[in-house]
């Protein structure tokens, strides 16, 4: 018997027991450890499909995002760019495009409450006992391809929230999201274009609270092996550089793949690229130290604990499998890495 998508669709996300996956251990045994702030985050999700479809990698990894937070719900759900492909969110398919690439996989994170929510409600059919009754806020930042349309950004950051009540679109070129003893720092890195920009964004980072600081942009900072790079990964290279206060993560997406990169002095203390929410394709070859590489799809998850009396923070990189239909494997953490909280290098004011 052949299955409809629809009816595919509602065995893979409402189940019949609360439990349909076998989840993940907690990340650390410790008893002692204490989790102070949490988020998940990947990029590049955006895939359009004119049909559900069963092969879609996006839903493969909201499968796995949902049971990564099942086992151990994070504060912040963020999305590295590229929400909307190919040409951005477009008003003829705004309802279409937030019910298949926002509330459809995402349905454990989103919040249903605003004010034409009605719209899109049904399409997320996880089972209840699945969803949080808190959902996280959703903070994303634009990709290149979120620009291919003039009104893109426009409905990302009025229209989505109306319907995705805690979705939130970074404002401007860049924002500080402050947390306790966290800053989230959004970077609009497709709207680096001139020093002034790079000023701003470094200024930006300098007035962060602090003492952890992550730093979410499109673009990766690395350095291509050869030729030059392109001038929003140049620029944020710079501005990060420029800030003279420590960034420990820069989460950025644009490949389509899983990647670890060691920092480097006047830059971020460690960088992780998450561009593999939905299609994957092999890194390329970079200038810089490369600690992990994996040509699939996947997410990360950033966790600050606490464990006695030091503070550090904690990147753990999933990989999931390529299709949804593949009920019988499950995301798997395939890296993670302890970072180290520093203190702000000595300022040569």
């Amino acid at each position: 018997m052949v299955l409809g998508a629809g009816v595919l669709a509602a065995w893979l996300w409402v189940p019949g027991a609360p439990e349909p996956w076998n989840l993940p251990g907690p990340l650390d045994e410790n008893a002692d450890t204490v989790r102070r702030f949490s988020l998940l985050a990947l990029g590049d999700t955006g895939d359009q499909h004119r049909w559900p479809s069963v092969s879609e990698g996006q839903l493969a990894v909201a499968r796995g995002l949902t049971a990564v937070d099942l086992a151990s719900p994070v504060d912040v759900l963020l999305l590295l760019g590229d929400n909307f492909y190919p040409e951005g969110l477009v008003a003829t398919e705004l309802v279409t495009r937030i019910r298949r690439n926002l509330v459809w996989p995402y349905c454990r994170f989103v919040a249903l409450d605003g004010p034409r929510s009605d719209e899109v409600r049904d399409a997320c059919s996880l089972h209840s006992s699945l969803r949080r009754s808190d959902p996280p806020p959703i903070y994303a930042v634009l990709g290149n391809h979120d620009l291919n349309s003039p009104e893109s950004p426009g409905l990302q950051r009025s229209a989505i929230p109306q319907r995705v009540s805690n979705w939130h679109l970074s404002d401007g070129l860049v924002e500080v999201v402050e947390f306790d003893q966290v800053s989230l720092i959004l970077i609009d890195s497709t709207a680096l274009r001139s020093e002034r920009d790079v000023a701003r964004v470094a200024e930006a980072i300098r007035g962060s609270a602090g003492p952890w600081r992550i730093a979410a942009a499109h673009h990766p900072a690395t350095r291509p092996a050869r030729g030059k790079p392109e001038v929003p990964r140049a620029l944020l290279r710079r501005a990060l550089a420029e800030a003279g206060v420590r960034v420990q993560l820069l989460l950025s997406g644009h490949h389509h793949n899983l990647q670890a990169v060691a920092g480097w002095p006047e830059g971020p203390a460690f960088h992780v690229i998450a561009g593999s929410g939905s299609t994957h394709r092999p890194p390329p070859e970079i200038a810089d130290e490369r600690l992990f590489a994996r040509d699939a799809n996947g997410f990360v998850r950033v966790d600050i604990e606490a464990a006695s009396g030091e503070e550090l923070l904690r990147v753990s990189l999933y990989v999931t499998p390529r299709y949804p239909f593949v009920f019988w494997e499950d995301a798997f953490l395939a890296a993670s890495w302890v970072v180290a909280e520093r203190p702000d290098p000595d300022r040569s004011d």
